[in-house]
């Protein structure tokens, strides 16, 4: 519908003799009037068959940071580009791919490394491809876009994306995760919380046999959690408290409900609920019936995508966490994520993270400013 508008546009016809035949109404593909030219709009996984390109633009092949760090859809994405698209193109053709830098070896990372001489995967064969590279802070200084974007704008974009998002969605230059994802040293512990924190309780529980039984078992965690905002904008994450238990169903469900009641009906107590998971959603629900209502965590991508969130907060020193006896393991299990041999507690904090600030949102959009006890 926007090619439509455009060519029919004043500006269009001054600049254009061509114009769109009136018969081809179609939204995925236009023709021109009088001219054999058309244009074909297709999704990243297909529909190119029986379509030629002189003029091939692919723009963004990942919608999101869950689709670019799984590894099975980069694979996709790729095997996509290389054997429905570009063997599409004619004898002679120009490709041109837009996209984010989600990670090293998107679209363009794979390009990058088959044209380059001085890497394992370079290829003398492959299409060559000029790389164009626009970094979000140039290396004089200065903004790309300010025409559009503030300073203060870009300032509060590279402070909430952190180290690893700004490598990528700002500057180009996307890195392999490792380990040591959190910048543990820049958590506050405090004495108290602040007033008016909208509290979840999030529960990564261990509720699968093989969990349970191994030498070493997966432990079941609840962590209490509120999100607000400080003056600036910033998200702040609030970690009052960590229950925690390595225990077969009786006992775990036992911990869970003398939780619950200590807690109180005004935390929201919740637990992941998708794929392997809905019995989890289940089982809460039955052992805190009366007690508490449940929500479900409808959580996406894997627990490295998921946990990638709190990572700007850590970096700005934004995580607030009240003293207590499971500090040193919690903060132990942060700093060696995601290569930690347990790592319950991280899942109980992230997923809690979520949970807290759809809680916060959800307030705000009632009207109310309750939550924003932000220190």
């Amino acid at each position: 519908k926007d090619v439509k508008k455009i060519m029919q546009s004043e500006n269009y016809s001054y600049s254009f003799d061509t114009k769109l035949d009136p018969s081809s109404n179609n939204t995925s593909e236009r023709h021109v009037l009088k001219n054999s030219g058309k244009y074909h709009a297709v999704g990243a996984d297909g529909g190119a068959t029986g379509k030629g390109a002189d003029l091939l633009i692919v723009d963004d092949f990942f919608k999101n940071r869950s689709e670019a760090e799984s590894e099975t859809t980069r694979h996709k994405r790729w095997e996509s580009f290389t054997q429905d698209f570009l063997s599409r193109c004619a004898p002679v053709h120009i490709v041109l791919v837009l996209n984010t830098r989600w990670h090293v070896e998107d679209i363009s990372g794979n390009i990058l490394k088959r044209n380059n001489p001085n890497h394992k995967d370079y290829n003398a064969e492959f299409p060559k491809f000029r790389d164009l590279h626009f970094k979000a802070l140039k290396d004089d200084g200065t903004y790309l876009f300010p025409e559009r974007f503030s300073e203060t704008w870009y300032k509060s974009m590279f402070a909430s994306l952190g180290a690893y998002g700004v490598a990528s969605l700002m500057q180009g230059e996307p890195t392999l995760r490792g380990g040591n994802m959190f910048q543990v040293e820049g958590v506050q512990i405090v004495e108290e919380m602040p007033n008016n924190l909208m509290f979840v309780r999030y529960w990564d529980l261990a509720s699968t046999e093989k969990e349970r039984i191994s030498p070493d078992p997966d432990w079941t965690q609840g962590a209490l959690v509120a999100y607000s905002e400080n003056a600036e904008g910033l998200p702040q994450l609030f970690i009052k408290d960590l229950q925690g238990c390595q225990a077969e169903a009786p006992a775990r469900n036992a911990l869970i409900q003398r939780t619950a009641s200590m807690d109180g009906s005004e935390v929201w107590q919740g637990v992941e609920s998708v794929a392997g998971f809905k019995d989890s959603y289940t089982t809460l629900k039955s052992i805190l019936k009366g007690k508490s209502i449940v929500h479900k965590g409808l959580v996406k991508g894997d627990k490295i995508v998921r946990a990638s969130v709190l990572e700007p907060l850590f970096e700005s020193g934004n995580i607030f966490m009240m003293k207590g006896a499971w500090n040193e393991e919690l903060i132990n299990e942060l700093r060696q994520f995601p290569a930690c041999v347990h790592d319950d507690r991280v899942d109980a904090v992230s997923g809690g993270y979520s949970m807290a600030k759809e809680r916060y949102e959800s307030a705000d959009q009632l009207g109310g400013k309750l939550g924003r006890g932000a220190v």
